[in-house]
């Protein structure tokens, strides 16, 4: 694999890893959203038990956002690591 193939791979790396990480956002933010709306007709014990279901999926969304996130930068430190290494 040459020189620019591996930066390449390492850039679709971080950009899949982006791209994961906004739709993972997004998908929270849209639950919440409709839960709200749910909420705004039907708001009684049954209610606040559904959104105690929902409540462990909003923090595994984000606890994987904040390692995603990690993750990102440091691969972008390798990247910028090998680069100068390779173009040294």
């Amino acid at each position: 694999m040459g020189v620019h193939a591996t930066l390449d791979a390492f850039d679709a790396m971080i950009k899949n890893l982006n791209s994961f990480k906004d739709l993972q956002e997004e998908l929270i933010k849209n639950l919440k959203k409709s839960y709200e709306q749910i909420g705004q007709v039907w708001d009684d014990e049954k209610y606040k038990q559904f959104g105690e279901y929902l409540a462990p999926v909003y923090k595994a969304g984000g606890d994987s956002y904040i390692a995603m996130s990690d993750c990102v930068s440091r691969m972008n430190v390798l990247r910028k690591s090998l680069e100068d290494y390779l173009n040294s």
